[in-house]
């Protein structure tokens, strides 16, 4: 992101320990990823008192309404659809 510090991590456990750690002031996760999914991880960090005001944006593939509902109900701000946007967007 142009003018904005980022972290990216290969799996999601990664990403959670860091979390863990890091004041971020937001976190884009990916629902797909190769070891646990991104509502499982979500669902982690908003039941973590220190990181559960973190505001949280998913990332998914496909328009998938029962993910989308999960998501919010798990805490999540907002979700993109990822081919919905080039990466330079």
């Amino acid at each position: 992101m142009d003018g904005l510090p980022t972290d990216a991590f290969g799996t999601g456990r990664e990403g959670l320990e860091a979390v863990k750690k890091v004041p971020y002031s937001l976190v884009l996760l990916d629902i797909m990823l190769p070891d646990l999914n991104g509502l499982q991880i979500l669902k982690e960090i908003k039941s973590n008192p220190q990181t559960k005001a973190l505001p949280v944006v998913l990332l998914m593939n496909l328009s998938q309404d029962t993910v989308i509902k999960e998501g919010f109900e798990l805490g999540a701000e907002g979700y993109l659809i990822k081919s919905s946007y080039t990466p330079s967007q």
